[in-house]
């Protein structure tokens, strides 16, 4: 049985207890004397108290909405994630050596996003074209060609997994989004300088948007971005982008935007890299590889360069 003097000791607690929370209920419901004058009457801090307290559930209701839309945001980007691993894509490449080379730069950066690559259009979920505008044949070619997976598109569009076609390179740089509104067919447009857009712009188009971005770059020449070469003894490796010879009959200044160089160090790691898979013969590719300038300053010097040499060959510096 407990004692007098222990449940007086109680006692006396619980009443400090409440008079600690009565104080504080006291100073949460009252007006700050320097806001209000000390003769305001209840009624007037009863109404205070209760525009203060909508503001604050307006804040709280703000608060839970910007939650809300984070939640669907990131639920968001976790189903475009899960949507892009095992999505099967298929390259179709018109043009030059470079467009080739931009097929590769750009497999390296879907690779990364879990695509799988095919060479059977039939069993591609995303097809991809790299096109070509050089000449009006060329355009043309593109236009007859997409009618083929426009069919297997209409095919599939019940399906878990619908068809999703995209145009890259010069010609949906040129025609931009004209491409999407001529054509109801293509899902993605990008420029030849939007190739690590790629994922995003495909995320979207597996969400049932269509989207472009044929944004030209000053800077751009993918120098960080490792080409996945197909096996073979030669290979391309592309040094410098873009052109400033502003020539009236050449399209090319308008599609692939000015001259920017790759640093020397980037390149030759893609050249040991090549050299490490076999490669013997590597083609030096650019729109105009006579105006090729290093400028990062974080280049090879020349002698650096004229000491790895081998034996009976030689070079020319500009």
């Amino acid at each position: 049985m407990m004692s007098a003097r222990r449940l007086r000791l109680l006692v006396f607690s619980v009443q400090k207890c409440l008079s600690q929370l009565a104080d504080k209920c006291r100073g949460y419901c009252s007006v700050s004397l320097s806001s209000t004058p000390t003769n305001e009457t209840d009624e007037t801090r009863v109404s205070t108290f209760k525009t203060k307290l909508s503001s604050l559930r307006v804040l709280q209701a703000k608060v839970q909405l910007r939650r809300n839309r984070n939640m669907r945001n990131r639920i968001f980007l976790k189903k475009v994630v899960w949507r892009s691993y095992g999505k099967v894509l298929y390259f179709e490449t018109y043009g030059c050596q470079m467009n080739v080379n931009d097929t590769e730069i750009a497999w390296s950066n879907l690779q990364k996003g879990g695509y799988v690559r095919t060479h059977e259009l039939s069993e591609a979920d995303v097809v991809l074209f790299v096109t070509c505008s050089i000449r009006e044949k060329a355009e043309q070619t593109i236009w007859n060609r997409l009618k083929h997976p426009a069919v297997l598109k209409k095919k599939r569009l019940k399906s878990s997994t619908p068809l999703k076609i995209g145009v890259l390179g010069c010609m949906a740089e040129r025609l931009k989004t004209e491409l999407l509104e001529k054509e109801r067919v293509v899902d993605v447009v990008a420029g030849p300088d939007a190739y690590r857009d790629l994922l995003r712009l495909l995320a979207l188009a597996h969400g049932g948007q269509r989207t472009s971005n044929v944004l030209l770059s000053l800077e751009e020449a993918y120098a960080d971005v490792m080409p996945i070469h197909h096996s073979g003894h030669s290979a391309f490796v592309s040094i410098m982008r873009g052109c400033d010879n502003m020539c009236s009959y050449c399209i090319v200044p308008f599609t692939w935007g000015r001259e920017r160089s790759r640093p020397v160090s980037s390149i030759l790691e893609e050249v040991r890299m090549l050299s490490d898979q076999g490669v013997k013969e590597v083609t030096l590719l650019g729109q105009n590889v006579n105006s090729y300038r290093d400028v990062s300053g974080d280049g090879a010097s020349k002698s650096e360069l004229g000491s790895h040499l081998s034996r009976g060959f030689s070079t020319v510096f500009p």
